[in-house]
């Protein structure tokens, strides 16, 4: 039971979140542009792992505390930077068991470039290439309010096939 735990829970850390919703009250790209300081992360979703024929699903949500995570967006080139880290709470309910544990996350999204299309919001991280889109919530000259989500199929240590569906909500304030 513990490794399936742990398991999920790296699964759930390293996930990349993707959304796409279309909002017309978010504002021009230079709103994004400076440094953000996380202030609120929440998720919600479902894991699925396959273990000796059998299918064991893990409803989860996760709330951040002790947060010192910052993100800056530049523009002209449009990169981002981020640095820091959170303690997740993570709230599983495993075979009818509900399990509640502290992780600390090291790191965000790491740096990368950036582009902006409408409510669409896609940063490309350097090391892995890897694009993530998410969907601006709300973007003000105070908070940017972003949604990621997504279905993912993420390998493991213990070769098990596992299926993550899952949506994050991540709330930042201007520095």
């Amino acid at each position: 039971m513990k490794h399936l735990c742990v398991i999920l829970f790296a699964v759930i850390s390293c996930c990349a979140f993707s959304c796409t919703k279309n909002d017309n009250n978010v504002k021009p790209d230079n709103q994004l542009t400076g440094k953000w300081k996380m202030t609120e992360i929440k998720y919600t979703g479902t894991s699925t792992v396959n273990y000796d024929g059998e299918s064991f699903i893990t409803q989860f949500s996760g709330s951040g505390k002790d947060m010192n995570l910052h993100i800056s967006f530049s523009a002209n080139p449009n990169t981002y930077n981020s640095n820091g880290d959170y303690t997740i709470t993570l709230t599983m309910s495993v075979l009818g068991q509900e399990i509640q544990q502290d992780f600390t996350i090291n790191g965000f999204m790491g740096s990368g470039t950036w582009t902006k299309d409408g409510t669409t919001l896609v940063v490309t991280d350097k090391e892995t290439g890897k694009s993530q889109p998410a969907t601006i919530m709300q973007l003000d000259d105070k908070t940017i309010k972003i949604l990621w989500g997504g279905d993912l199929t993420p390998s493991n240590a213990y070769n098990m096939p596992v299926k993550v569906v899952v949506n994050g909500t991540y709330v930042f304030e201007r520095e």
